[in-house]
C-alpha cells in the first residue's frame, strides 16, 4: 500500500502570507463596520463560507470578488 500525505502550504510562503494579510485586514474592516461574516457574505452575495475562507487567508480572491468585498464594506480596494 502506498499513502499519500498532503501538506498545506507553510504561511510562511509570501502568496499565503499576502492572503493572510489581506484575510486580516477584511476582518478588521468588517468588524469595524459592525458585520458578522454572514451579514457580510449576504451583502457581497458570495457564500459565508467563502467569506472565512478569504478572512483566513485560505482563498485567492479574484480582483472581481475584491471589489464586491469593498463595495460590501464601502471602503476603496485601495485601502485594503
Amino acid at each position: 500500500m502506498c499513502y499519500f500525505v498532503t501538506m498545506a502550504k507553510k504561511p510562511t510562503d509570501k502568496k499565503n502570507r499576502i492572503l493572510v494579510r489581506l484575510g486580516e485586514r477584511l476582518a478588521e474592516a468588517r468588524r469595524s463596520k459592525g458585520l458578522s461574516q454572514e451579514e457580510f457574505a449576504h451583502k457581497m452575495g458570495l457564500h459565508s463560507t467563502y467569506a472565512g475562507m478569504l478572512e483566513r487567508g485560505e482563498r485567492n480572491a479574484t480582483i472581481t470578488n475584491i471589489l464586491r468585498v469593498c463595495s460590501a464594506l464601502g471602503i476603496k480596494p485601495g485601502s485594503l
